[in-house]
This record gives C-alpha cells, sequence and structure tokens, in this order.
C-alpha cells in the first residue's frame, strides 16, 4: 500500500509499505522506510485542513486505519500521529492549522499507551487549543472498533 503524505519540506512524502505488523519481542511496530520521521508529520493533514479550519477543530487518532474508518463514515477533520506520542513537530502543526481557538479531540487506543498518550497530548496541548479526551467503551480496543451509532456520537460532540 501507498499512503500519501504532505509534509512543509516537501510536496508529497509516499510512504511505502508502512503499517502495523506483528511483532516479535523488542520489533517495531510500524514498518516505514529508511528516512521517513513520523514525528515531523500528521497522516491525513492535507486533506483534513480544510475542512479542519472549517469546522474549527481536528480529531486526532494514534493510528491511520481509525482515520480510514472516520474518513468512510464522512468524517473530513481527522489526522493520526501514527503512535501514542504527540511531538512538538505534530503539536505546531495542529496549532498552525486551528489557530488559538480550535479545538482537538483526541481519540485514541483504550489500551495503556493509548491512554496516557492521551492525557500527555491534553497536558501540552491545553495551554494553546481547546482539548477534548475521549475515553472509549471498555469493550473497544481501538476506535476503529466502534459501531456507527458511538462514531457518530463522538462526532457530534
Amino acid at each position: 500500500m501507498l499512503f500519501p503524505f504532505t509534509t512543509r519540506v516537501a510536496t508529497w512524502w509516499l510512504m511505502p509499505g508502512a503499517g502495523s505488523v506483528r511483532r516479535q519481542r523488542g520489533e517495531r511496530k510500524y514498518k516505514l522506510p529508511m528516512g521517513f520521521v513520523k514525528t515531523a508529520v500528521l497522516l491525513n493533514l492535507n486533506r483534513a485542513k480544510e475542512p479542519a479550519r472549517g469546522k474549527g477543530e481536528l480529531i486526532v487518532t494514534e493510528g491511520y486505519f481509525t482515520v480510514f474508518k472516520l474518513f468512510q463514515y464522512g468524517v473530513e477533520n481527522a489526522v493520526a500521529l501514527m503512535g501514542a506520542h504527540l511531538s512538538e513537530q505534530q503539536k505546531e502543526l495542529l496549532v498552525e492549522t486551528l489557530g488559538p481557538q480550535g479545538r482537538v479531540v483526541l481519540l485514541f487506543d483504550n489500551d495503556d499507551a493509548g491512554q496516557a498518550g492521551s492525557a500527555k497530548a491534553a497536558e501540552e496541548l491545553i495551554n494553546q487549543l481547546f482539548v477534548k479526551v475521549v475515553k472509549l467503551p471498555e469493550r473497544v480496543a481501538q476506535p476503529d472498533e466502534l459501531t456507527d451509532e458511538e462514531l457518530q456520537r463522538i462526532v457530534a460532540g
């Protein structure tokens, strides 16, 4: 699979073969091409930027499959970190995209890393943006497992 990215440096980054894989002990979760720095981009920002500015809100997820599900559902203002950690560069992209009155909805996985990551991201963003942290139902491990009705409630606010 190829996932196109836009960055500040280049017009397009093509990320071949990126994905989550079954890991052996100590092996990295994501397979990324050499030279690609995932902490410097937000997946789907190229498509989400204008809808986000119109709504004044970005939905931030950990993984790109959650962004894909949201997009299929009609949610165009979602981006992914590609992990549970919000980098300084990604924070700058969020603030730059939304401005000081913008809202961020953090929709992270229901595991320890996701919950810790959303708490840390909220702490880092709260002084610059309005932040909402979505708590998933216990039966759901990842946001892309939510039903359409649950997604509708989250997106509606």
